[in-house]
């Protein structure tokens, strides 16, 4: 480790860094991802309830919602 990479800041400022840096992974290279980048745009796109999505992805009900507001996956851009 080279100490001139390294600045002192808090987490906040560190996870701001590593974002403006491209280093922070997201959707689905985010390691805990359950759901494909093509799967957040069926759900965005849907006629289906929160419910019924919810049942055919096996993921909580509030996080098609969140989805579908565009509070999650937020760097697909819009929400449809």
């Amino acid at each position: 480790v080279n100490p001139l990479h390294l600045f002192v800041g808090t987490q906040v400022e560190n996870l701001r860094d590593m974002t403006e840096k491209g280093r922070r992974a997201v959707g689905e290279k985010f390691v805990c991802s359950k759901l494909k980048e093509a799967q957040v745009l069926e759900i965005r796109s849907s006629k289906l309830t929160d419910t019924e999505l919810s049942k055919h992805y096996g993921i909580a009900r509030g996080a098609i919602w969140h989805i579908r507001k565009g509070n999650r996956w937020k760097h697909l851009g819009d929400a449809a």
